[in-house]
């Protein structure tokens, strides 16, 4: 609903308010958070902050399958907020125009919400080997927006990213929830959030003076090429391939 609700506001009433009643949806949802109770601590642990540190990187960085997609979407992330949310909406105007571009984020958002109701019934076998080769499908409209494509042939690449990165979201945090033990689930998830996040920024920065030398287009064809193959190493690993559905936590 977000994209589509961004642009009717630009449509309407302008960019700025746009943002402004996004910022404003921040203070709702933070509002909200005050009424969360959380259950008491049954004992505090003796353990220090550098001690649960340690374990937990021991834990993560001895575990194949999870240090190699958090590597792996390192770089991922890194491209797809750079050619994607940087230079997309520098491409758009002079190809599909900035009403199609509200329209190719609304799509995408649309297939994230389907694949995510759809996965409610649909239970998957080797989970991670599907999920990482339909996250790959996020490289295709990459490409298409640096091949200069028309904006049918885009959004549906696009509505069916947005599905595969929802099919990918879900087995991963399922995946995680399923096969780390209790006891680090917490320490080891934010070393993958740290780990997976850590170079947007250097994206964001990059691929502007990338884009300025070695032109706009060729930067995203050349991202969707480089995301396609990252999005599919980690399935180097017998590991990542083979992990079962359920496991003990």
């Amino acid at each position: 609903m977000g994209p589509s609700a961004a642009g009717v506001l630009v449509a309407f009433v302008g960019g700025g308010w746009a943002i402004a009643v996004d910022a404003a949806s921040f203070l709702v949802a933070a509002a909200c958070m005050t009424s969360v109770v959380l259950p008491t601590k049954a004992k505090s642990s003796s353990a220090t902050l550098l001690q649960d540190l340690r374990e937990g990187w021991t834990y993560f960085s001895s575990t194949p399958w999870i240090w190699s997609i958090t590597l792996a979407f390192a770089f991922l992330n890194a491209i797809q907020m750079g050619v994607w949310q940087v230079l997309g909406p520098s491409i758009a105007p002079t190809t599909i125009g900035a009403t199609g571009w509200g329209l190719v984020a609304s799509v995408k958002a649309a297939g994230l919400v389907i694949a995510s109701l759809m996965m409610i019934k649909i239970a998957v076998r080797r989970p991670l080997l599907k999920g990482l080769v339909a996250m790959s499908a996020t490289a295709v409209p990459l490409v298409l927006l640096g091949a200069g494509s028309n904006l049918v042939l885009l959004a549906v690449a696009t509505f069916l990213a947005g599905m595969g990165s929802a099919l990918f979201g879900i087995v991963w945090d399922t995946a995680r929830q399923r096969n780390i033990p209790n006891t680090m689930i917490s320490r080891v998830t934010s070393y993958d959030d740290c780990g997976s996040y850590v170079a947007i920024p250097v994206g964001q920065l990059a691929v502007v003076p990338i884009a300025s030398a070695a032109g706009m287009p060729q930067v995203a064809l050349i991202g969707g090429i480089a995301y396609f193959v990252i999005a599919l190493l980690p399935l180097a690993l017998r590991s990542v391939r083979d992990l079962a559905a359920t496991g003990s936590s």
